[in-house]
């Protein structure tokens, strides 16, 4: 048994298992979700666009762009009564909920599936599986004729 531990302490195999909190995704648009249009995720805590993941079935996306809106008063609360941002926080809730919009914008991989499913991930942990359905471009059969 010793042995066993000592083989796999030598792994030298960075993992990253963000073990914080699990993020909450709130919605998605638009509807129907289209490959060729960006995608808005709303979702919280978030964090910056630079350590945003949003993978489809486990292929990573673009993310193009992160805005956390009115969030620095709700921010300022947090930290003042020592709350992380994982946690619930009763004095801060209240001021959160009412002025802070976190949302992300992300691509569709191009060889994303009809049906698929969504995870985000960042410093504070990750989502669960999100199911989301995918709108794709039917390719035109050259012996339809449209009657």
């Amino acid at each position: 048994m010793f042995l066993l531990l000592l083989l796999f302490s030598c792994e030298d195999t960075p993992i990253y298992i963000p073990d914080r909190c699990e993020l909450q995704i709130t919605s998605l648009s638009p509807t129907p979700l289209k490959v060729s249009e960006p995608v808005s995720l709303t979702a919280a805590p978030l964090t910056t666009h630079w350590d945003s993941l949003v993978t489809i079935d486990g292929k990573t996306t673009e993310v193009l762009d992160l805005q956390r809106l009115g969030c620095d008063e709700c921010d300022a609360c947090r930290q003042a009564n020592s709350c992380h941002p994982c946690q619930d926080c009763d004095t801060c809730d209240p001021i959160c909920k009412r002025d802070c919009s976190e949302s992300l914008t992300f691509t569709l991989p191009e060889d994303a599936a009809a049906k698929a499913r969504l995870q985000l991930t960042n410093a504070y942990g990750q989502s669960d599986l999100y199911e989301i359905e995918i709108e794709t471009e039917q390719p035109l059969n050259s012996e339809d004729t449209g009657n």
